[in-house]
């Protein structure tokens, strides 16, 4: 998505407004979550066809109209969302100015966006790098291959912390989030360990409320 959107910021943003107000083009919800509805029916079929620009378009303000922010996919790697009855936001839900700020930054930096295994990324990084680690949140239980087109399982997780701790020898410093379990603070029992003010609850339904927690390499 950030890819099309940087590589022409007028044409992304101009389309992101199209569709959000596709949406509230309608005063009564009812008739918003089928707008909604709608997009995520576009969004799916002829994924290979549809221009790639509008497809991240729409998955953008799906994203920030969906119930909560959660997206999911199902078995067919198909977007599983669903409506948040939210009024449409008075602050633009995305900022031209900003967007063009960034590409101009990535152009003068020559910096470049990877979609790919953390692995490389993370093998590729040297003395002087700062990483900031956002993998799929776990504890014990966690079926994650309903939110994610592929699952991280806890192996992935004992892979990417021996990742890092391998970064830190070369001088590379980097920031991890994830839930506070016992499996992983195991895994990082050497490092830097703060509780967030945040908590979370993984799936809509479920009561059991999650402390997160910041994980860092350095003071």
């Amino acid at each position: 998505m950030w890819k099309r959107s940087l590589q022409n910021p007028h044409h992304f943003v101009n389309k992101v407004k199209a569709i959000e107000n596709y949406i509230y083009q309608y005063h009564n919800q009812k008739n918003q979550k089928q707008a909604f509805k709608h997009l995520l029916n576009q969004y799916n079929q002829n994924a290979k066809k549809r221009k790639k620009l509008t497809r991240s378009a729409i998955f953008y303000v799906l994203n920030k109209y969906a119930f909560r922010g959660i997206t999911c996919y199902d078995k067919q790697s198909n977007l599983k969302t669903n409506f948040g009855y939210k009024p449409k936001q008075k602050t633009p839900i995305i900022n031209l100015n900003e967007l063009v700020t960034f590409q101009r930054h990535f152009q003068k930096k020559k910096h470049v966006l990877y979609c790919t295994d953390f692995r490389k990324v993370i093998a590729n990084s040297q003395q002087g790098d700062f990483l900031f680690v956002d993998p799929p949140y776990y504890y014990e239980g966690i079926k994650d291959k309903d939110f994610y087109q592929k699952p991280f399982s806890f192996t992935d997780h004992q892979q990417l912390a021996l990742e890092l701790h391998q970064t830190t020898k070369r001088g590379v410093k980097w920031l991890y989030t994830n839930y506070e379990t016992t499996p992983i603070l195991h895994l990082f029992s050497n490092c830097n360990i703060i509780k967030t003010k945040t908590t979370t609850s993984h799936y809509l339904t479920n009561k059991k409320i999650h402390q997160e927690i910041i994980i860092k390499n350095y003071e």
